[in-house]
């Protein structure tokens, strides 16, 4: 049996087809056309969940959820909620570490470089819902 579609894209091009391969200022834009994309399949009411987390880059953090939550903003939605959601599993009653292998080599980098980081160990939970045309909001957020 002969494998296809085993791609993400055809496209050769990863920049303009993996949105892991884009430049971050080009990655809010390119959310911000997902999460419209997302509001056109819901009804009122609809919800729409993502998850996220910091990330550095050159020893720099970037706050990647807030990027997210403009997107969604940015796109019509409005952010009902945010969770921290633990990068962890519990063996034999203890909370073991479960981040992922980039995690672990950029802070082995950059703490080798001397700079004090530490391992991301959450994510950011996102939660957007599809504002009903019938309810006025106030400041942004649906009102009750």
């Amino acid at each position: 049996m002969e494998k296809y579609a085993h791609r993400y894209s055809r496209d050769r091009d990863r920049r303009a087809a993996n949105l892991a391969y884009q430049r971050p200022e080009k990655l809010a834009d390119s959310f911000t056309r997902i999460m419209a994309a997302c509001r056109t399949l819901l009804a009122p009411g609809g919800v729409v969940v993502v998850t996220t987390r910091p990330y550095r880059k050159n020893g720099e953090l970037t706050d990647f959820p807030g990027q997210i939550a403009e997107a969604g903003a940015r796109a019509g939605l409005v952010q009902v909620d945010r969770c921290a959601a633990l990068l962890c599993a519990v063996r034999e009653g203890e909370v073991v570490s479960r981040t992922s292998f980039f995690q672990l080599i950029e802070t082995r980098r950059l703490r080798k470089g001397g700079w004090p980081v530490h391992v991301i160990q959450h994510e950011d939970v996102l939660v957007f819902t599809n504002p009903d045309p019938e309810q006025h909001t106030v400041d942004g957020r649906a009102a009750a």
